[in-house]
Parts: C-alpha cells; sequence; structure tokens
C-alpha cells in the first residue's frame, strides 16, 4: 500500500489495484479538511457531532483534491451486519453519500461512473476488484462483520451474481486497528474460537488479555472464498497506532469523526 497526494490530501491507495488503470481507489485520512478538533480535520461522519456545513466541506475538498463528482458516490447505512448489496446507477438517489435509506455493511457493483464508500475510525475496510469482469465491491467490517463472514460473502456475491473466477479477483485489507491495540472480551475470543477452525490463530493472549487480530480474520476468510493469498493485499496499517493519520474510535474514546474507503469503475 502506498501513500499519495492528490490536490493537497494524503491518501493511501493499494498496489495490486493500481495495475488496473479502469479501477479508481483510494483510503483517505485525517489529514487536510476543515473539521475543529476532536473531529480534525477531514471528517467524512454526517452523525458524529461536528458541523453539517464543515462534513460537507470536507468532502467537497476530497471531490475536488481526487477528482470525481459528489453525486457519484453512494454508501450504506452500516449496521454491523453481514448483507451485501448491487448499487446500479438507477439506485444513486436512495444511496447517496450523506444519506441512505439501505442497510447493508457491504456494496458491489458493475456500472462505470459509481464509487462505493465506507466510513471506517477502526473497523476494517476490505476492497474488491475483478479486473476481467470490471466488477468492484467493498465491505465494513468489524468484529460482529467478521464473525459473520461477510468478507467471505462479499466475495461469493461476486462469484455468484457476476460469475467471476475467485482467482481473478484483486482484494484489499485495509487499516485498522490492529491487533497491538484491538483488545475484547473474553466473550469475543470464545465467540471466534469457536466459529472458526483457526480461531486460536485469531486471539493473541498477552498477561491475560485477549487481542483479536482482524487482517488474519479476514484474510482467511478471503482465502476460503478461493482468492489466492498473492491476491490480497494487507495495508498493516493500526489505526490506533496512527491516530495522528486516521481516525480512531478505540483511541480517542467515541469521540472522533471518520476517514473513508471508496473504490469504482472509472466511467
Amino acid at each position: 500500500m502506498d501513500e499519495r497526494v492528490s490536490g493537497g490530501l494524503p491518501f493511501f491507495s493499494f498496489n495490486l489495484f493500481s495495475k488496473g488503470k479502469e479501477v479508481f481507489q483510494a483510503i483517505t485520512t485525517r489529514i487536510g479538511g476543515v473539521s475543529p478538533p476532536p473531529f480534525d480535520s477531514l471528517n467524512l461522519d454526517v452523525n458524529g457531532g461536528d458541523s453539517p456545513e464543515n462534513v460537507m466541506e470536507n468532502y467537497q475538498l476530497l471531490s475536488n483534491a481526487l477528482g470525481f463528482e459528489l453525486d457519484t458516490l453512494v454508501t450504506c447505512k452500516q449496521v454491523h451486519g453481514d448483507r451485501v448489496i448491487e448499487v446500479r446507477r438507477e439506485d444513486r438517489m436512495n444511496c447517496s453519500f450523506l444519506h441512505c435509506r439501505e442497510e447493508a455493511d457491504a456494496m458491489v457493483t458493475r456500472d462505470p461512473g459509481l464509487f462505493l464508500m465506507v466510513r471506517i475510525a477502526d473497523c476494517i475496510p476490505v476492497m474488491f476488484f475483478d479486473p476481467c469482469k470490471k466488477v468492484v465491491g467493498i465491505a465494513h467490517i468489524g468484529w460482529r462483520g467478521a464473525l459473520k463472514k461477510i468478507a467471505m460473502k462479499t466475495g461469493k456475491f461476486l462469484i455468484d451474481k457476476y460469475n467471476s473466477d475467485p482467482a481473478t479477483i484483486l482484494t484489499g485489507i485495509g487499516p485498522c486497528i490492529a491487533p497491538c491495540c484491538y483488545e475484547v472480551d473474553k466473550k469475543v475470543g470464545s465467540l471466534f474460537r469457536k466459529s472458526f477452525s483457526y480461531g486460536d490463530t485469531l486471539i493473541e493472549k498477552r498477561g491475560g488479555r485477549s487481542f483479536l487480530n482482524l487482517w488474519e480474520a479476514n484474510r482467511r476468510q478471503l482465502m476460503e472464498t478461493g482468492i489466492r493469498e498473492e491476491n490480497i493485499e494487507l495495508a498493516n496499517l493500526c489505526t490506533s497506532c496512527h491516530s495522528h493519520i486516521f481516525f480512531s474510535h478505540r483511541k480517542e474514546k467515541g469521540r472522533t469523526g471518520r476517514f473513508c474507503a471508496l473504490i469504482g469503475i472509472r466511467g
């Protein structure tokens, strides 16, 4: 994963995806916006307490810097579930970047000129791109979504809906709170151990405390879908350790903003 700058705004992108010039993908940071603390500064959360005027100006800054129109940006109402939805051009008004009536945590599209977005502050964004079928997808995944196998379900959606070959699907696992910082209680640790044959490898024990590895949980699910290990790129950036770059709900005790991950096929 590389850090880039466009229009004065820093962002990250996956090297695997950059091989396909037709795909647009970016993971933003918290840097370069207008929001004051604790939302400083490129906050993209419309419901977290920041002023709507600040958030709208941040979106406009992002749009100008990365070169897309705001009315091409779509999102879902994230609920920590496992629902995957298809977004078509005609659905855009019901799934705008500000308000979406669709409760889901993953989206896919084959329509050029649509850019799928999830908002993040410790959960993990997982991106999908099939360069053969020209299909993209994105998922927002916390521990609940990982337990419900939404990464696997998003991959299978591409396979079942668009006849994608899992061997050609490229995936990127973005920044999130990493096992160095993501402490979970015994109940959550037990759920992962019971739900996955490799559950013990997902929970690290240190000093009698349990820490969850969301990166590995999703990597293993993608591989179980048939996606090749070499087609899975890990960001290896912890949002809590790097809260000067990314928003972190855990590090900032819930009073913070959201960065975003977005992907689309260029029109």
